[in-house]
């Protein structure tokens, strides 16, 4: 009997040790996880209640003639994060003290939801259904379009762009009327993302840029890539904030400080900077984490800040709804310089018209992958989203676009529909083959990104395939088996033996993530970006039939020739 005592309390000790050791490796893996996939729920935004209200910029055109130019563009940075539109845990400090002193637009909409669409459409003034870089990787910025860039130049003034991400590297087109293009962001791709520049490097690279100018005006772009995941922020930022997301903000704001420090120390008197996002993230809103296949308002609003004291006026909140596309236009009205003809943007020195019409477009799920293209349309308080599953939202009511009302007024969707249509133009339902060209290494590299990275797909019938939003759990499956193998190497010992007492599996070698692919593939055969993850892991693994085999599956899905 004693015997028998001892062992079941060895057995209640041994248990009770399992179960705390499951609860501390349990603690473990969240911290492992939590900043990539903390929740962040979108938030209404709320500007400063004694900021003045205002219909447009109080300035007239050429009312900053001759003044300097800096475009900062936020990657991946959506605003409700920022201090300036409501977040009381402010990480942005110097750019809520910009806002503050010069003018903050709340209703600011980007015109998709990947970078380089995005950047061309800002320095083009054009949507990217009809500048052409429409998807990441695939498409560039033809020679025959216009860019701030060129116009600046010719107008006298001197370049320099300072990009952080491969995704923008020269070949990508934006260079054009740069005196200076520094896209010097390595080699190796991040964890799950292209190649970056950390913002730190990148202002001084700017610094060093502003400290050899003469006496000519100037156009300084420069763009912090370091919000997009994966979250590395320095430490003092990332021990000072719950998301890693929230601490990239507030690095990448400091080193937005200290490039103002650095336009300051010029004493210059005549600079006016913009400071715009590219497009947002979403943290499980609408099923999607990051960005690239929606079009909701996690994903498509962007903060807009100004400052030319005094020019353009102090402490002014602008609540009419602007596009990316109006930035050019603004600025060379401004400037006193022509505008170009034919721009979908317009000056926001005057009000635009309150019937005005603004676009969005989604590609990437299209040239990737081959799934149906998606895009939308905003007038007044409503938007809508047309695609294999339209939608339609009323902001006056729903400012987070979670309640689809199509169903209860259809006539609004379909006037909005075909409004959409008619802007677009026929052009924007095909999509031609890529215009890049890459080197093996380079296709390499985005393949194993989930990219395609070569022809891309040409489709006319942009209604045929998948809806991205059906598409999006499987997506996030696939994503976080990649997550799962990725992160593996730095895993702690807890964790390791929590999967274990969990009976859940460990990727810890490219053959376990082979066999969850090949299982993700049988549950879901027609789902492709698993083929592509599939024939660059048969690959790395050396295993050419299978990944000839899964290439081949790839491109019958995706309908490339």
């Amino acid at each position: 009997m004693k015997e028998r005592a001892a062992g079941n309390r060895t057995q209640a000790i041994m248990r009770l040790l399992a179960i705390i050791l499951v609860l501390v490796s349990g603690v473990s893996y969240l911290r492992d996880r939590l900043p990539r996939r903390i929740p962040v729920p979108l938030e209404p935004l709320v500007v400063a209640s004694d900021l003045k209200a205002a219909a447009s910029l109080e300035a007239a055109p050429g009312s900053l003639r001759g003044y300097d130019v800096v475009l900062v563009t936020l990657d991946t940075t959506r605003p409700d994060r920022l201090g300036c539109y409501g977040n009381a845990a402010s990480p942005s400090p110097n750019l809520d003290r910009l806002a503050r002193e010069g003018v903050i637009f709340s209703s600011a909409i980007a015109t998709g939801t990947t970078t380089l669409p995005t950047h061309a459409s800002i320095l083009t003034g054009l949507y990217s259904q009809h500048h052409g870089a429409r998807a990441n990787s695939l498409y560039r910025l033809g020679d025959e379009q216009r860019t701030l860039a060129e116009i600046l130049s010719d107008a006298g003034y001197a370049s320099g762009a300072f990009v952080s991400s491969f995704v923008l590297d020269d070949r990508f087109g934006l260079a054009q009327g740069f005196d200076v293009y520094d896209a010097q962001v390595g080699s190796s791709p991040t964890h799950g993302g292209f190649a970056e520049r950390k913002a730190a490097q990148t202002t001084d690279a700017a610094v060093r840029w502003l400290r050899s100018r003469g006496s000519e005006p100037y156009f300084l772009w420069v763009h912090y890539y370091d919000p997009h995941t994966p979250y590395d922020a320095p430490g003092p930022f990332r021990d000072a904030y719950a998301t890693g997301y929230d601490a990239e903000i507030a690095s990448v704001d400091n080193e937005f400080g200290r490039l103002l420090q650095a336009i300051n120390a010029t004493k210059r008197q005549k600079t006016w900077v913009v400071v715009v996002g590219d497009h947002g993230e979403a943290f499980g809103e609408h099923g999607e984490w990051s960005h690239g296949y929606l079009l909701q308002e996690a994903t498509l609003r962007i903060p807009l800040v100004m400052q030319a004291n005094p020019a353009l006026g102090r402490g002014l909140h602008i609540d009419t709804q602007v596009s990316q596309v109006d930035l050019m236009p603004t600025i060379l009205s401004l400037l006193g310089l022509d505008t170009p003809d034919g721009l979908d943007g317009v000056s926001l020195a005057r009000a635009p018209d309150s019937a005005r019409a603004l676009l969005a477009e989604n590609a990437e799920g299209w040239a990737q992958f081959g799934w149906a293209r998606i895009s939308a349309i905003y007038q007044r308080s409503l938007k809508y989203i047309d695609g294999p599953a339209p939608e339609l939202y009323d902001f006056a009511r729903d400012p987070l676009d979670t309640n689809d009302i199509l169903a209860g007024r259809s006539a609004d969707a379909a006037t909005l529909r075909r409004l959409l249509r008619e802007r677009e133009g026929p052009a924007a339902q095909r999509l031609p083959r890529s215009s890049v060209e890459l080197g093996a290494s380079e296709m390499m590299r985005l393949e194993a990104l989930g990219y395609v990275g070569a022809d891309g797909v040409a489709k006319t019938d942009v209604g045929t395939g998948a809806n991205p939003k059906a598409m999006l759990p499987v997506m996030v499956e696939m994503q976080k088996l990649m997550s799962d193998y990725q992160d593996q190497p730095s895993l702690t010992d807890w964790t390791r033996l929590s999967y274990l007492v969990a009976g859940k599996t460990l990727i810890d070698s490219r053959a376990e993530l082979i066999v969850q692919f090949e299982r993700l593939a049988a549950d879901h055969p027609d789902f492709a970006p698993v083929y592509q993850y599939l024939a660059t892991s048969y690959d790395e693994e050396k295993r050419p039939a299978e990944a000839a085999n899964a290439r081949k599956k790839f491109d019958e899905l995706t309908g490339r020739n």
